[in-house]
């Protein structure tokens, strides 16, 4: 990878990158609380947000498992979507189309 203030290497001239992954940004949709599973949990804090004013999943797209388009609103589709996904055999949550 290359930025507009790297110079440019010589022919055959070797040069080493090293890429760091932010382990915090890795989940799975569904997952609101992020301790690895899809559970009841996740339906019970997604509830909290939506109508106690609990805290929200970050980032938001975790919770918006109904369609994960932007904006990520979380709202009582995604809840029952979730509840119908662990209770009813519904389909997963959906994949991040970013």
């Amino acid at each position: 990878i290359m930025t507009a203030n790297a110079p440019i290497p010589d022919p055959g001239e070797e040069e080493t990158i090293v890429y760091e992954v932010d382990e915090s940004w890795h989940f799975e949709n569904g997952d609101a609380t992020r301790d690895g599973e899809v559970n009841i949990l996740d339906i019970v804090y997604l509830i909290n947000c939506k109508y106690k004013q609990g805290p929200c999943p970050e980032p938001p797209i975790i919770g918006d498992v109904d369609d994960c388009r932007d904006p990520y609103t979380i709202n009582i589709l995604d809840i029952v979507y979730l509840i119908n996904f662990k209770y009813k055999n519904g389909p997963e949550p959906c994949a991040i189309l970013e």
